[in-house]
């Protein structure tokens, strides 16, 4: 009754204010919404809902994994669930630790992935994009060291022009393009190994 009294106090100066009496009674209810909701009293409430939602989570579980044709009849399971319905509890044991990885770690391999798509063109260009920076800088060092070779070698005497090649064919450039060439093609050896996958048991 006194409560009602204050309320009612506090809406008649809300009034007196020119506050809309309609609003003002939605802010109270909220208000006292708020104050129901997070009172140490609704907190308990709340938590012990919580725990047991997943206590009854984890029984059903343990009931599913237990009518499992998979895992009917194996000794270990079946000493597993009757200490769980006693009450007794899992020993820890490495035979259950194990048993019990390995059924999730099937599991989770049989279950679908999230899908990647490899493409293999973007692997291409980004090695298309190496072999030119050697190929630039095995020309600019053969200008520097070798400059005669550029203006006559072999293959421009036959073909009447240089062929990009010739760039990396002397030293020192053959020195710098040369493991950056095998460093691209062992790159993309092991990105198209690791783009297949593993069939092996």
């Amino acid at each position: 009754m006194a409560r009602n009294k204050v309320l009612l106090d506090v809406l008649t100066d809300l009034d007196a204010f020119g506050f809309p009496r309609e609003y003002a009674v939605r802010c109270l209810q909220l208000n006292k919404h708020n104050h129901v909701t997070t009172t140490p009293r609704a907190r308990v409430c709340t938590e012990k809902k919580r725990i047991d939602e997943r206590e009854a989570t984890r029984v059903r579980l343990h009931e599913d994994f237990g009518n499992s044709s998979e895992h009917r009849n194996v000794p270990e399971v079946e000493l597993y669930l009757k200490r769980v319905q006693l009450g007794i509890g899992v020993p820890s044991l490495g035979v259950f630790n194990n048993m019990f990885i390995n059924i999730i770690r099937n599991r989770a391999q049989a279950a679908p992935g999230k899908a990647i798509v490899l493409n293999p063109e973007d692997y291409a260009a980004a090695s298309g994009e190496l072999l030119v920076i050697a190929m630039v800088l095995s020309w600019i060092l053969t200008y520097f060291f070798a400059p005669e070779i550029i203006k006559d070698n072999e293959l421009k005497r036959r073909v009447g022009y240089n062929n990009l090649c010739v760039g990396w064919d002397e030293a020192p450039a053959k020195y710098v393009a040369a493991p950056i060439f095998v460093a691209t093609w062992l790159d993309q050896y092991q990105r198209r190994k690791r783009s297949f996958p593993c069939c092996s048991p």
